[in-house]
């Protein structure tokens, strides 16, 4: 409270909240002392736990940097040449993860795509159908009243042959009673 600057008061703070597993409170406190910091050592120390921290919130591309700026710092670190190396093997797994999925979805995109262009293909085929039908039922009902035409017609036809065969009838009966 009386020095809210000191590093050393900062940076156990820091490892105290991570190891509670709340690392995003702990990240401020570790640049809070990255900033701080006199010794390179002690800046060191505090990139190195911000990789980590950053690795556990699966920030790779941010543990990388951290890591990087940890080594400059301090290049002999094994340990924080080794966290450095395994965060940019998670990095490139990610980003190939996300490069798989995002051809992934290119292609659900583009057999979404086909689907829709061969729905669209059948829809103008049941639609020709739909047409050709409406077409055979126009002609059939065309034909329909053809026939009833021609019915009609062959019916009055017959009702004038019949009433001819009546006058016919009455004209022979008449001429056999003029005969008579």
């Amino acid at each position: 409270e009386q020095n809210p600057a000191y590093e050393k008061a900062n940076y156990n703070l820091g490892n105290a909240v991570y190891q509670q597993k709340k690392y995003k409170e702990a990240l401020p406190m570790y640049q809070m002392v990255a900033k701080t910091a006199d010794k390179k050592i002690n800046k060191a120390e505090s990139f190195h736990n911000m990789g980590n921290t950053f690795m556990k919130e699966k920030q790779y591309q941010q543990a990388v940097e951290a890591f990087k700026n940890s080594l400059r710092n301090n290049p002999n670190d094994d340990e924080t040449r080794y966290n450095l190396a395994l965060a940019q093997k998670m990095l490139k797994d990610q980003q190939n993860q996300q490069n798989k999925d995002n051809k992934n979805q290119q292609n659900q995109n583009k057999n979404q795509d086909q689907n829709k262009d061969q729905q669209n293909k059948d829809n103008k085929n049941q639609d020709n159908k739909n047409d050709q039908n409406k077409d055979k039922q126009d002609q059939n009902k065309d034909n329909k009243d053809q026939n009833k035409d021609q019915q009609d017609q062959n019916k009055d036809n017959k009702d004038d042959q019949g009433k001819n065969d009546k006058n016919k009838n009455k004209q022979d009966q008449n001429k056999d009673q003029q005969q008579n």
